[in-house]
């Protein structure tokens, strides 16, 4: 009997490899995906993102996949991604909602499938309870579209999160980036939009160029 899938606060976590796996993860895109349907958002953008936890853009494309078999479209980030970013970029690309695969500050072992809605911010909890409602017992009830497929037909489409941010952010005066690259910060959570703007030591981009190297297989090993 599969596992049965409780959402909390913004949806929901596990342990990886032990409850938290790609069947799992699908169940619950399907159950987003059932969401949206209802809401009337078919042939709508998700935005799907990310953070650095083991096999995180995996467990992305995964979930990019059951959005695309269900007739949505996803704008996948293309690189590990701050949740304030996705966030934003719900509003920058008028999207339906988000899903953003990140256990926040929960352990390392743990990851997570956190929901958003049209304006980046949290579903509120009779969304989250259909969502809840509409997860499948059974994987063989999950729709899935191949993602190399789902590309090839513009239904789901890789995307540059991090820029519109970080535009948005100095053009409206919110943050003086050239002091913050002065400083040289150190954000945990966030060195991988700021080390491309020259916000964190030279060290952490090394951490994470050794990351783009190690995630540089394709979505086709997923199982």
């Amino acid at each position: 009997m599969a596992q049965k899938i409780k959402f909390g606060t913004d949806g929901w976590r596990g342990v990886i490899a032990e409850d938290y796996t790609f069947d799992n993860v699908r169940r619950c895109a399907q159950g987003f995906a059932n969401y949206m349907l209802a809401q009337g958002k078919k042939g709508q953008f998700v935005v799907v993102g990310h953070d650095m936890r083991f096999s995180s853009e995996h467990f992305a494309a995964a979930t990019a996949e059951v959005l695309a078999g269900n007739g949505l479209k996803v704008y996948l980030t293309q690189e590990a991604t701050p949740t304030p970013v996705i966030a934003y970029a719900v509003v920058d690309k008028k999207a339906a909602g988000a899903i953003n695969i990140t256990a926040s500050h929960n352990p390392p072992t743990d990851n997570g499938f956190k929901v958003r809605n049209d304006t980046g911010g949290a579903i509120d909890p009779e969304g989250l309870q259909q969502i809840e409602g509409g997860i499948p017992d059974d994987i063989k009830d999950v729709k899935r579209k191949d993602y190399k497929e789902a590309v090839a037909a513009g239904e789901i489409v890789k995307f540059d999160a991090a820029t519109p941010y970080i535009e948005h952010l100095t053009r409206d005066g919110l943050i003086d980036l050239a002091a913050h690259q002065r400083r040289r910060l150190d954000r945990d959570g966030g060195y991988h939009v700021g080390q491309r703007h020259g916000l964190v030591p030279t060290s952490i981009g090394r951490r994470k160029d050794t990351r783009d190297r190690n995630s540089q297989r394709t979505q086709s090993v997923l199982p």
